[in-house]
């Protein structure tokens, strides 16, 4: 009995694994995606203030 519930708890870690690791993909994919955004958006406005400043 011990044996199957260890087997059973086996499984569900493997499958919670196996769900997991492409989510946090997607997740680390997303938040260098929004950061590369934000970066470009940043300098855009950086430059934005200096032409503005300067006329």
């Amino acid at each position: 009995t011990l044996a199957s519930v260890d087997s059973i708890a086996q499984r569900t870690i493997d499958h919670a694994e196996a769900a997991a690791v492409p989510m946090l993909r997607w997740v680390l994919l997303t938040i260098a995606l929004l950061g590369t955004v934000a970066v470009i958006g940043a300098v855009l406005v950086v430059r934005t203030l200096k032409g503005r400043a300067t006329v």
